[in-house]
């Protein structure tokens, strides 16, 4: 001990006093750091559970509503006495509701998907308006005769068409949005030369938006 005393003596104050600065500094750094290296971790594991979640229950819905689109094609030519239960497993499937469930429950974080309440809202909407007129025009209860009945349909196949189309531009959202926040790449603004046909756009900040073509169809509805 009285050695080392001995030799901090002959150390300068400033000397000594420097050093320890460079020690707490070199603390301080390593803690944010480690701190920052966590966060990130943190948005990477949240965002590609996020991604694979959403990602996963798009592709159920869209196998359900090919499945429902099997139906409008393939009208039947005599009128059911009652509905099938392979229509009535269709309408009672949690596909769709598991698929808005998930956006619902993602939406919530604004600085990562940015409008995607709108987005779920008017899809969910228009999801609703599928089953009705479904069970309606495939049903016992439909007023008309089979030509009807298949013109009606062909029209509801249109909309169908569109909503498939809609999940997976929205799929493809999810996607850009998951590589810019953990690769940093840029977005590339998706922008549509012809505003009348529905389809979901974006920004370079990321912000999805409903096209004018939405709103048109959803006063049609």
């Amino acid at each position: 001990m009285e050695k080392i005393k001995a030799i901090l003596e002959l150390i300068p104050v400033d000397v000594i006093l420097a050093s320890v600065i460079v020690a707490i500094a070199a603390c301080v750094a390593t803690y944010h750091f480690t701190l920052k290296a966590q966060k990130n971790n943190f948005k990477i594991v949240f965002l590609n559970e996020a991604r694979a979640e959403i990602v996963g229950a798009i592709r159920a819905y869209k196998d359900w509503l090919k499945s429902l689109g099997y139906y409008f094609i393939y009208v039947p030519e005599t009128r059911p006495r009652d509905e099938s239960r392979t229509l009535l497993k269709l309408y009672h499937s949690k596909d769709p509701e598991n698929f808005f469930y998930r956006l619902e429950q993602y939406e919530r974080f604004e600085d990562f998907f940015i409008n995607l309440s709108e987005v779920r809202k008017v899809l969910q909407e228009k999801n609703e308006y599928l089953k009705k007129n479904a069970r309606y025009i495939l049903g016992p209860d439909f007023v008309g005769n089979i030509k009807q009945r298949k013109m009606k349909a062909s029209d509801k196949l249109k909309l169908l068409e569109i909503q498939y189309r809609l999940v997976e531009e929205l799929r493809d959202f999810i996607q850009v949005i998951f590589l810019k926040q953990v690769f940093g790449k840029k977005i590339k603004e998706r922008k549509l030369e012809d505003e009348t046909e529905p389809h979901l756009t974006w920004d370079k900040k990321g912000r999805i938006r409903l096209n004018r073509g939405i709103e048109d169809l959803l006063e049609n509805l």
